[in-house]
């Protein structure tokens, strides 16, 4: 019986080990899927693409097709009036809120939002998360009169939210360094030419 008992436990155990292989690989190899979608938003709007990545990460988990209970659709979780008013923004003269179900659609404007809290909060990336997370214009009601940040009047998922970006972009430097190494040199050459 206990040569029997092993034979049956043998085969589960196995299919365990390649549920959790698989299970690690996704996450490890998902963001590589929208890696050059990044990285192309990065190049366009000056952003790191290693912040945008995590957060799509932190937004869909990588579902491009993610709708939440509030109607935030697609890789970077955007609201279709939050789409609606950033297309007419960057000068687009269609909108269809299907387009927000196109990863590199979705991603360029989430992107080019980003650039814009990153103009409104002078890169301050908790400020940019923030806001990107609970609404601009609650944000700016949290800075003092002196110009400083209310941290502590975020709500709990804010909070949870800036932690899980800057967890995921603190892992995506790591696990993509060369990239990381490559997005900062551009930078450098990109200010120097422009500063010529």
């Amino acid at each position: 019986m206990d040569g029997n008992r092993k034979e049956r436990i043998l085969p589960a155990l196995i299919f365990m080990a390649l549920l959790l292989l698989s299970v690690w690989l996704q996450a490890y190899l998902a963001p590589l899927r929208y890696l050059a979608i990044c990285d192309a938003a990065g190049r366009k709007y000056g952003l790191d693409p290693l912040l945008i990545l995590a957060v799509a990460g932190a937004e869909s988990n990588f579902n491009p097709m993610a709708v939440s209970p509030k109607g935030a659709m697609g890789l970077m979780q955007i609201m279709p009036e939050t789409a609606r008013w950033a297309s007419a923004e960057k000068g687009e003269t269609h909108f269809y809120r299907e387009q927000l179900f196109s990863p590199s659609y979705n991603v360029d404007l989430g992107a080019w939002y980003l650039k814009r809290l990153s103009k409104r909060f002078n890169s301050d990336i908790t400020l940019m998360l923030a806001a990107y997370n609970s609404g601009e214009g609650r944000v700016s009601r949290d800075i003092n009169k002196e110009g400083q940040f209310q941290e502590r009047r975020l709500c709990a998922e804010t909070r949870a939210y800036i932690q899980r970006v800057n967890c995921l972009y603190g892992t995506y430097k790591e696990r993509y360094k060369l990239l990381s190494s490559l997005y900062r040199l551009n930078l450098r050459i990109s200010r120097r030419i422009s500063s010529s």
